[in-house]
């Protein structure tokens, strides 16, 4: 069972680096066409950070992995419970964690580029890209941890890889449309929820 798992996990892994190197290549030169390297380059840097501010989880997610694989092997739910719980709460702490760095940055990073970035689109697209990113924490950390500790996270994958094409499907039609970056990345940000939610009611 456990071979079977692992087996899918790679599958559903490279089927979801494969969509995302695709999506790496389409969306950021449409960007460059469409709305130039300035609004291209903010949109990767955004993305960067926000991508440094998850070394606030500080390792939570792989103590709690290791953790549960005794428990979970042994089908000692109440054990498994108390580790979610715990899990639960460190991550809410790290996403709090997570917000205020995201407000910080969302009230530097616009002085910094302002000569080339409306300060109120920059703020906007901050705070935008960073939902997503807290959402993580609030909501699907400690069940990404139980997956990936019972070697399931092959679910997640799969999710993320639909929610992933979709996401540049629907982004192209909007740049495509000539529709505001903002409203492009909001579509984008609450179509990359998806997972979470799907994840989170599973």
């Amino acid at each position: 069972m456990r071979t079977e798992r692992a087996f899918y996990n790679l599958i559903a892994n490279l089927v979801l680096q494969i969509v995302t190197a695709a999506v790496g290549f389409i969306l950021p030169a449409l960007f460059i066409t469409y709305y130039g390297s300035e609004v291209n380059g903010m949109i990767g840097s955004i993305k960067q950070f926000v991508a440094y501010l998850s070394l606030v989880e500080a390792g939570v997610g792989t103590a709690s992995i290791a953790a549960l694989y005794n428990p979970l092997a042994n089908q000692q739910y109440l054990i498994t419970d108390r580790i979610l719980s715990a899990t639960k709460i460190f991550y809410k702490r790290s996403g709090y964690i997570f917000l205020a760095f995201l407000i910080i940055i969302s009230v530097v990073y616009p002085r910094l580029v302002q000569n080339e970035i409306e300060v109120k689109t920059s703020f906007l697209m901050v705070l935008i890209i960073g939902f997503g990113g807290l959402m993580e924490y609030f909501l699907i950390g400690k069940y990404r941890v139980l997956l990936t500790a019972d070697q399931r996270n092959y679910i997640v994958s799969l999710i993320q890889a639909l929610a992933t094409g979709l996401n540049a499907i629907v982004s192209v039609i909007l740049i495509i449309i000539g529709t505001d970056i903002l409203i492009v990345q909001t579509v984008a940000t609450l179509i990359g929820l998806y997972p979470i939610c799907r994840t989170h009611s599973s």
